[in-house]
């Protein structure tokens, strides 16, 4: 089966390399956020839902998942660090991106450095930036909310969660789990930036949910 990936916010596909092993056929997801890497079209997408796949998203990457989910469900989605909604009607997250949206235009690097720090996740690669995409992300962290749709799709959901993630905070990414369908969560020791901190742990929960 094929497996899609889909990093999130100024993250690229090769944030999965140390879980390409565990899949036969993949294929990453780009949003276009470095410069020099487009952005994956509709007709790669489209081409990707003619058959069965799966997807392994992380963080933002889950929203479009479950954006995919409308069209063309998946047959698993395993989200690390996931949610329907990240400002899930808080006023000050919304706000807390509103802050990075006019930072972008005045310092994105400092932006970058700060989201990577407080993400736990390592520097940003010394790239030149697509601001527009990256502003582009924000606007759908702070706006898109794709919980109705979670409640109401049939989906088969793995989350993993890490207890110490303060980008998103257990209440908000929990939400993921109220719908029809298999969803479960498993929790382990990290922040956000566990995709890279805590690969080996990951890796294992994943072998044993495919």
């Amino acid at each position: 089966m094929k497996w899609l990936l889909i990093p999130g916010w100024s993250t690229h596909p090769s944030i999965f390399s140390s879980y390409s092993k565990l899949f036969t056929d993949q294929v990453g997801y780009n949003w276009g956020f470095e410069e020099n890497k487009k952005r994956t079209g509709d007709a790669e997408i489209a081409e990707i839902l003619k058959d069965d796949y799966s997807i392994l998203c992380y963080s933002m990457g889950t929203l479009k998942a479950l954006e995919l989910s409308l069209t063309h469900k998946p047959k698993k989605i395993i989200s690390i660090g996931g949610f329907a909604s990240f400002c899930n009607n808080n006023k000050r997250r919304a706000m807390h991106i509103n802050l990075m949206l006019r930072g972008l235009k005045k310092d994105h690097k400092k932006i970058l450095d700060d989201f990577a720090k407080n993400a736990q996740l390592s520097e940003p690669k010394s790239c030149k930036w697509n601001l527009s995409n990256l502003e582009s992300g924000l606007i759908s962290l702070r706006d898109d909310d794709f919980s109705t749709i979670s409640k109401s799709s049939n989906l088969d959901i793995l989350l993993i969660e890490g207890i110490q993630d303060a980008i998103v905070p257990n209440d908000i990414s929990q939400k993921l789990l109220n719908g029809p369908g298999s969803r479960n969560s498993v929790q382990i020791d990290g922040g956000h930036g566990m995709v890279e901190t805590n690969v080996n742990e990951i890796s294992r929960i994943i072998s044993d949910n495919l």
